[in-house]
């Protein structure tokens, strides 16, 4: 019996042993995890302390070559710069270091962009590139001349061409491949303006402006080329016509809503199945500009003609208010850099503002400065000159 009191006795210590160790790990694992959790708290609230903080003043940090010809325009993509003119594109990194370089003749280069794909189309020409970050993945020769450009996060290019007051409208795939297409008569009911595209290349709208009846108007077709469109009559699944309107901007959102802007109000649209007007915002002063990106809808409007100030608004994708403040700046340029931020300049001049409502950053520079770019931290940037390229941080 002794024997057995002594074995029970060692089992019970040895779950007591177990016990503590198990005890101890889940105190060394909670202590990590409170350790985890502190940290990330730290830095986001700093991150978010430094966006929050207004700025008159930079430093440079480093600086590169880039064309001094002054014909070279600037565009960021996938965290990298795209330099590009009639001749040609570079891509580089903000470092200035050349990723990949494209050929090309064209007189008027038009840049659209969607996530992985880039296009760069001739205006009025016949030429489209579909790019990556990666360099060339095809090139697209139209047969009538190109109006307007959009390229899906796929790949695939909705495209508008025309000739005198006949209008194409065709979509191709990555490689080149026209998937589908159609024609409008500008002297039968309308002529596109504007066409979009959804991030998976199956939805499709087009903006048909109609001044025959003595009236303008705007007819919006939605087009859909998934299983919903294939008992559609041309893969038409909806239409909506607005009588003494124009729509010239179209366009898809990151989560496959089409907006539409016209001279006064947004319009949202949902697709689940049937296009529907979810959302219509209406806009009671005049729209001097309209910017935007996947996620957001950016008006400049006219406030107050005797001090010419402006008012910036911006609607999130649920057609609210998420960002508004005033300027003086007699801006040429007002966009979204890619961190949701809108920066509104002109040569001399820059002011950004962040969704706060706040104004981030103001200053006068020294010299012109023809591009601005977001890079990574809250507060580094990049400002492109005439012949430099200047990798900046604000203070």
């Amino acid at each position: 019996m002794a024997i057995k009191s002594e074995y029970r006795d060692v089992e019970t210590r040895m779950e007591t042993i177990e016990k503590k160790v198990k005890e101890h790990k889940k105190r060394w694992w909670t202590r990590l995890i409170i350790v985890i959790v502190v940290a990330l708290a730290i830095v986001i609230l700093f991150e978010l302390i430094t966006s929050m903080r207004s700025y008159s003043n930079y430093s440079v940090i480093n600086y590169s070559e880039c064309s001094d010809t002054g014909a070279a325009k600037y565009e960021s993509f996938k965290g990298n710069i795209l330099e590009y003119s009639n001749d040609g594109a570079n891509f580089k990194k903000p470092s200035g270091e050349l990723i990949w370089n494209q050929a090309y003749d064209m007189t008027t280069p038009t840049i659209t962009k969607c996530e992985d794909y880039m296009a760069i189309y001739d205006k009025g020409g016949t030429t489209i590139l579909i790019l990556r970050d990666t360099g060339i993945v095809e090139k697209i020769d139209t047969s009538k001349p190109i109006q307007k450009v959009k390229i899906a996060a796929q790949g695939s290019v909705a495209v508008i061409l025309k000739t005198d007051s006949e209008y194409d409208v065709k979509l191709y795939d990555k490689k080149g491949k026209e998937l589908a297409g159609g024609e409008y008569h500008g002297n039968k009911g309308g002529f596109p303006v504007d066409i979009a595209i959804s991030n998976d290349a199956k939805k499709m709208a087009v903006s048909l402006i109609d001044i025959n009846s003595g009236k303008v108007g705007t007819t919006l077709n939605f087009y859909n080329f998934g299983s919903v469109g294939q008992n559609k009559i041309d893969n038409n699944v909806g239409s909506f016509s607005y009588e003494d309107t124009i729509i010239p901007e179209i366009y898809y959102t990151a989560s496959d809503e089409m907006i539409g802007i016209s001279n006064n109000a947004i319009y949202y649209y949902t697709e689940k199945e049937v296009p529907k007007l979810r959302e219509k915002v209406k806009i009671n002063n005049t729209i001097k500009s309209v910017f935007y990106n996947d996620k957001y809808v950016g008006l400049v409007l006219d406030k107050d003609a005797k001090s010419n100030k402006k008012h910036i608004v911006v609607y999130d994708g649920r057609g609210k208010i998420a960002m508004e403040n005033d300027t003086k700046l007699a801006y040429s340029d007002v966009e979204f850099l890619d961190n949701n931020e809108v920066c509104i300049k002109n040569a001399s001049e820059c002011e950004i503002f962040i969704m706060y409502s706040i104004r981030k950053f103001k200053t006068k520079f020294q010299s012109d400065v023809l591009k601005v770019m977001s890079q990574g931290s809250a507060r580094n940037y990049v400002f492109i000159e005439k012949g430099e390229m200047q990798e900046v941080k604000l203070r």
